[in-house]
Parts: C-alpha cells; structure tokens; sequence
C-alpha cells in the first residue's frame, strides 16, 4: 500500500479528534448500552473513522503491470521528409512483433507533436497522416508530449525515429524527467548528412547609411566541399550584383560594396548558385537597410486620383511611392518602410487582404501618419462604417445633425426568380441578397421611409413602404425572402414606381438587383415616369447571366448608377454604398467657404478659399476640428492614435471638389506644414538598436544615446503570421538593455523597440528581421547517432538499429498506484449505517 506524500495535516488533526470523541463518548456510553451492543457500535464507528482517514491519506495499491505501451515518436520534420516511406516500413515490421496485449500509438512531431495512431492494441499497419508544421524541430516539446500521453498502468517504451536535428527548445532538459518516469528509451537515428551542400549563411548590412555611402555587404557561405559559383545580389528586385567565387569547407567569407540607387529603406537579397549542390533550400538571404535622407510617403489610390497629391509630395522633396489598392502589398514589413501613408478616394473593400491590420499597426505602434482623403469611395460610402480603418479615423461615417438633410424614400427591388438559389464559391445568391437589403436598413434613419419588394413571375412586398420605426421587424421580414418563379422586370419596377410617386419622401430611390434576364422592350414609359417625378434608379446585375445593357439603360435613363459583379460577397457593399449614396445627406456637391475652427502650429488662420464638395461625417470626441462645412460637418480633422498622427479630409484632393484648392497659391505652403506634422518622428535620434541572429533565436541590444534615470525599453515582435509578442528588456548596464526572441516562423520579422519613461514613449526605433528558409534546410555537418549520443547516455536509453527486435527489448517496470477511495468510501459508508443500527435498532444484542 501507498500514502500521497501530500496529506493534508490541516484534516488529519480533526479527524484525530473526532476519533478520540469518539473513544470517549464509547466509554460514556458503558452505562448505557449492552456490553454486546457497545462493542458493535465502537467497531463500526472506528472502522468508519479509519476508512476516511485512508482516504484523507490517498490510500492507494501498488501494482506492477503486466502489459506495456510503446510510443513511436517521429520526427516528421523537413530534414526527413525524403524518409517517411522508409519509416512508415521500419515500424511496420516491428509490429509484426507485438505481442497481444501490448499497446501502440505513432506521434509524429515537426514545431509541435501530433497523434498520429492512438493508444490501442489493435494497430496492426501504420500509414503517417498527421501535419505537424516542418519547417521547425522541437524534441523537447515531443518527448515532454509523448511523457505525458503514456497510460498510468501499463509499463512504458518510447521509441524516438528521428535525425536530433532540433532546432527550437532542448531535449536534454528531459533527461532527468526521462529517467525518474521509468521509461524505456530506443532511439533509432535517421541519416542525415548530406555530402556536397552550400549555405548561404549570413547576410549582415548596416542598419543605416548616408545618402551618397556605399552600402558595405558581408557574405558567409558555409560549405562541405570545394567549389565555384555565383553570388547573385538584388535590391528591391533589380540585380545590383554577379560575381564568381570559390569557396572551401567550413566558413567563406566575402565583402562587396554597393551605391544604393534610392533613399529610404531597401531590402537586399542575396543568392547562390553552385553546380552540384544537393540542398537548394539553403541558397537565398535577406537584409535590409536604411537609406537615410528624405522620409518615405505611400501614396494608394487610383492613377486619376493621387496625381495632385503625388505633385504635391515631389515638390517637397519626399520619396514618394505609389500604388494601386490593387496592387499595395497589405504586409507590415512593407509598410513599416514609409512615414506617412496618404489614402485617396479608397473603398474599404478595394484593399488588399491584411492591409488594414498592418497599417493599424503601423500607425499605432510605430508611429507612422496617416492622411485620409474624400471621394464617392470614401467614409461611409466607401464602406469605412465599423472597419478597422474607421476606428483609426478622427471622425466617425455617421453624420451628425443630419435632421438637417432631406429624408429619403428607399425601395429594394430584388429577384428572387429561381436562379437565385443559385450558389458560386459556396456563396448562395439570394442570402447575399438579404444580407444587403439588412445593410442597408442600417444605413437608414429615423424619417427616411423603406419598403422591400421580391420579384419572380409575381410580386411580394416583404416590407410593405413605410417609416423606419422598427428596424427589427423590417429584417425579420426581408429574412422570409425565398426564391420562386422566373424572372418579369416591368412589374416590379411598375409597381416601386407608383409607390414612390405616392411617397412624401424628398429623395426617392430604386435599388434593382437581378441575375437574370427580364423584358426586351417596354421600359421607356416607366423610365419617363421615374424622371417625371424625380425617382432615380440604380442597378446591380449579378453573374454573367444578367442583361447587363438592360440595366445600364435603366439606370442611366433615371440618373442613377449600375454595378455588375460576379462576387457575390460584393452584393452587401454595393447596396450599402448605395444607399448612402441616394441619402444625398453623405455626398455634398454644393459650394461652400470652409469655417477655420482652431489655429495650430501646422493650420494657422488663413482666408480659406471655398470647396465644391465633400464627404459627411461626424467628428469623434477626442478629435480635433480645424475646418467645418457651413452645416458644422468636419472638412478637415486630426487626432493621435498611438503613437501615429492620423488626419482626415473629407473633400477629395483629385480636382472634382478641391479644385480652388489645388489651384490656390497658398495650397502648397498649407498641405505642406500638414503633411510634415502627420510624419513619423524621426528615428534614431536617442536610441541605438542591434540584432543578431544566433541560430533559432535573435538578441536584441538596446542603448539610450542620453541615458537617464526610470527609463525603460521594451521590444514589440509581429511574425510573419501576424502573431505579436510584447516583451520587457532587461537592464544590463546604465542606458544599456537587452532581451532576446524566438524565430519560430519563416517570413519577415518587424522589431519595434521603445524607450519609455513614467509610461511616456521618448524614442521608438523599428528593424527588419528575416528568416528566407527553415533550419530544418540548414547545413548538417554530423550524423544522426553522433548528435544522438548525448541524450542517450543521460538517459539510460540505448541506440538501435534496423534489425533490433523493439518488442523483445527489456522494459522498466513501472509501478502503477491504483487509488482505493472507491472502496474505502463505500465502506466507511456501510460502517456508518452498521453504527446508527447498532445504536438504534438494537440487532447486535437481539
């Protein structure tokens, strides 16, 4: 029998007690109870008393199992991927001989581990499935895993398949855990060096140069034999070097230096290309460096729209990049380059994926500035309303004081022929369809009217035309939305048309969506009706099957608008943008002289010339309003978040509306104190960063240029996936700190490192950091049983090879606890009913 080492002195004392209570009451009770009686009553109640006390001490019965669970842990990892076939036979073979009642399970590990097979007796044939990430080797992590999913009774084999090439964490830390589990260790080691490899090992730049310094180039190949190649060097993707060399066995290094062709920051990427070489993973690095001299600006937006603001830039000598919402990189390493990132007239649905979390991030950790500008495809129509990107905004796409525009009359007319039940994409067309008519109910207000109405080969008004007083019941309606039927135009927009001249509404609009095709002819008296009254129309044909010319006509002939889309997940945005469109509260197009509400250093008071047109927003609390519109709307607005400047303007900068501006002698002098206040602080000034690689890991180093008192820093690391880890830095030195991370990905690396004090960033300073191919691909100069070794000798454990029985190797046995609380609890329960027996019911005296 066994105690838990951990009872709980604070019960036993009590428990103590009640038994000598009970002694005593026992001895009290002499006079009583026959002596017979007594003594039944005493036994009962101390064996009750003892059975609790067991229990309170983790009673339990040592067993030595018979039967024995063997764990085959593989390494599934990059380095023996060309040997999971020969694996997968290896552990076939041995299970040819287990014995019956013995248990198997396969885990295969890479960064993480996976059950491959589970704990069972009947596995009779492997096949490897399990994925575990392979760019990385953790054999800490498996072998602590594998530990941990042993069964408790059963005698213990662990069978570990793999090259020992670990590259995160230490198995050797185990090694005491190991011993102390009474686990049998097989290490059968996979070959895994490789006879001719070249390594491109180190690519170390200066983080920063002077404009006009060559940029000087350190290169380290490694290599495991004699031979001749070429070092290609690109920056930014142009080739800005060739040349041959020569290298030798172990470490070659090499020095170039090159004239960077731009300011601001460059990626430099460096490539091999030997004749022979087995291990092309390893062949390619990259590093970046600075360029210090004019800040960077990114400008997105469409080539008609950022030709103002791209002249306006050039003027001020800056480095000026633009792209397309299209074509922008959306990744953090990329825009991390620029100090200000102007936004021209961009719909949210345009940028890229990952766009929007990386510049948050940009402008919030790393200080960059933020410059929004209007257009029909901006703010609210643009699709800003609860994003990311609006979050960021010194305004909000809800206007305020919008009783003062005119309410508007909304009718949906939307196809609900058969076709639409149609899907694409796992998209169906018809829930699309509803999704957009709800977001478009949050679009409205109090005063504006909406009706809803389906159409096939008949109608239904799903939402009868009326005021927006219950938006929950109108989406209730619109839910019961189903398909039927084909597909008859005329009535439909018959019907929209007379509701509509009925309405008292002051600005009445049609949003027709179809994927099909309707009437040929017969259109013109509905359209001329629809301008009599001042109705327009626009429409949205979906999938390659709508009568596209039909709808342009339709919406034209009203003045409205037309989409055609084969993403059905557009559906939504359209009608939102849509609707705020046809409010005519959001789309100013009327002249108007902006009121200055606060001078500033970078805004001072100045005669403003007058605007054509804007965008309707509301302020935000927190933010700062420099000009309003004569209906007190924001034109122009700023506000911090983070540690970035974010501005918005909400005229556009192409032309259409700003045009006085543009054309103002004093636009250049004004955009231009913006534009340098909305910058980044420059970097460096105070702080002083290096990064160094070292295997799996990097160590940063921080150093305060002025050190003082009660400063601190602290390092913020976004991955290539996006995840981020915020760290303090440790004090080593006065004004002097370091730390260091794990590089457990491969990709990009943004290092931000702040210099605080009292809680207030003084100084912030962001590095690159990139890892081009996985260790898993790294050059391997010993083989299996030589890295092996070590933890087999600190173990106990023992190398095997192909023809070793695993089965009929000896194992450690292990001694299983099995708790007795399931029978000491039941007992000292009978014991207790025996008690109250004994004492009630008189049976041991009868």
């Amino acid at each position: 029998m066994s105690f838990n080492d951990s009872i709980n002195i604070k019960l036993l004392l009590p428990a103590l007690f009640i038994l000598g209570y009970f002694i005593v009451a026992g001895c009290r009770a002499r006079r009583l109870l026959p002596r017979k009686t007594l003594a039944w009553w005493l036994s009962c109640r101390l064996l009750a008393v003892i059975c609790l006390l067991l229990v309170l001490a983790g009673a339990g019965m040592v067993l030595v199992p018979r039967d024995t669970t063997t764990v085959f842990l593989v390494d599934g990892s990059l380095s023996v991927q060309d040997r999971k076939t020969a694996v997968e036979k290896y552990i076939n073979d041995q299970l040819r001989s287990k014995a019956a009642g013995d248990r198997v399970a396969v885990i295969t590990f890479g960064r993480e581990p996976m059950v491959d097979i589970p704990v069972g007796r009947q596995v009779r044939q492997v096949a490897l499935a399990a994925q575990p990430d392979p760019n990385f080797t953790d054999l800490e992590k498996a072998v602590a895993f594998a530990l941990d999913y042993f069964p408790a009774d059963t005698n213990r084999r662990l069978v570990l398949i793999t090259d020992g090439r670990e590259n995160s964490g230490s198995v050797g830390s185990l090694a005491g855990k190991l011993r102390d589990s009474n686990v049998s260790l097989l290490v059968y080691p996979l070959p895994g060096g490789r006879q001719q490899d070249v390594q491109f090992s180190s690519l170390q730049l200066p983080a920063n140069v002077r404009p006009g310094e060559l940029v000087p180039v350190s290169v380290t190949l490694d290599s495991t034999w004699s031979a001749r190649g070429i070092i290609r060097l690109f920056g930014d993707g142009e080739q800005v070097l060739q040349k041959e060399v020569a290298v030798q066995p172990g470490a070659n290094n090499f020095r170039f230096d090159l004239a960077p062709e731009k300011e601001g920051g460059l990626n430099y990427r460096g490539e091999i290309d030997f004749p022979g070489d087995a291990n092309a993973g390893n062949n390619s690095l990259t590093a970046a460096v600075t360029v210090e001299g004019a800040p960077g600006v990114l400008v997105v937006g469409d080539q008609g729209e950022v030709t103002v603001v791209n002249s306006l830039l050039q003027s001020l000598d800056l480095n000026v990049t633009c792209c397309t919402p299209g074509t922008v990189p959306g990744d953090l390493e990329f825009l991390s380059r620029f100090g200000e990132i102007f936004l021209v007239n961009v719909a949210h649905q345009d940028l890229p994926p990952g766009f929007e979390n990386s510049l948050e991030k940009c402008v919030r950790e790393l200080g960059t500035g933020l410059v929004v500008a209007g257009g029909e495809r901006s703010f609210a129509p643009g699709g800003y309303e609860n994003t990311l990107l609006e979050k960021m905004l010194p305004v909000g796409c809800r206007m305020k004081g919008s009783q003062k525009q005119p309410n508007l009359g909304l009718v949906l007319v939307i196809d609900c022929s058969g076709s639409m039940e149609d899907t694409s994409g796992g998209v169906n067309k018809l829930e699309m369809s509803k999704e957009a008519a709800l977001r478009s109910v949050d679009v409205l207000e109090p005063g504006d009217y909406l009706g809803v109405l389906g159409f096939a080969d008949t109608l239904e008004w799903l939402v009868p035309f009326g005021p927006v007083q219950e938006p929950n019941q109108i989406k209730d309606s619109i839910a019961k939305l189903a398909a039927r039927g084909g597909t008859l135009i005329i009535p439909a927009l018959g019907a929209a048309s007379k509701t509509l001249q009925q309405a008292s509404a002051k600005v009445k609009h049609i949003i027709l969506l179809t994927d099909g095709q309707g009437e040929k002819e017969g259109y013109q008296p509905y359209t001329d009706a629809l301008r009599e009254h001042q109705i327009t129309l626009s429409a949205v044909a979906v999938g390659e099957d709508a009568d596209r010319r039909e709808l342009e006509y339709l919406a034209e002939q009203t003045g409205g608008r037309h989409y055609f889309t084969r993403n059905l997940q557009s559906i939504p945005r359209i009608f939102t943008r849509e609707t705020y469109l046809a409010t005519r509260r959001y789309i100013n197009n009327e002249e108007f002289t902006p009121v200055q509400v606060r001078e500033t250093a970078y805004f001072p008071v100045v005669s403003p010339p007058p605007l054509k047109g804007y965008v309707g927003t509301g302020i935000k609390d927190d933010a700062e309003l420099l000009l309003k519109s004569s209906r007190d709307d924001p034109v122009l607005a700023d506000w911090r978040y983070g540690l970035g400047k974010v501005i918005a303007w909400t005229p556009d900068l192409s032309g259409r509306w700003s045009a006085p501006w543009v054309t103002w002698p004093g636009f250049q002098a004004q955009w231009s104190r913006l534009i340098n206040w909305c910058l980044r602080d420059r970097e460096g000034d105070g702080l002083q960063v290096q990064l160094v690689r070292r295997g799996g890991a990097v160590e940063v180093s921080a150093a305060a240029v002025s050190p003082e008192s009660g400063q601190q820093a602290e390092m913020i690391v976004q991955g290539p996936e996006g995840r981020q880890k915020e760290t303090v830095l440790q004090q080593v030195a006065p004004g002097k700190y370091g730390g260091s991370f794990a590089l457990e990905e491969v990709g990009g690396y943004v290092v931000t490192v702040r210099l605080k004090k009292q809680d207030k960033i003084i100084y912030s300073l962001t590095r690159t950091v990139h890892v081009d191919y996985s260790p898993e691909y790294a050059l391997a100069t010993r083989d299996g049983e030589e890295i092996l070794q070590p933890l087999v000798d600190a173990t106990g454990g023992h190398l095997i090879a192909d023809d070793l029985k695993v089965f009929q190797q000896p194992v450690i046995k292990n001694r299983a606890v099995v708790n007795l609380d399931f029978i000491l609890l039941p007992l000292a329960l009978l014991f207790f009913i025996l008690d109250i027996a004994a004492r009630r019911l008189n049976w041991f005296n009868r």
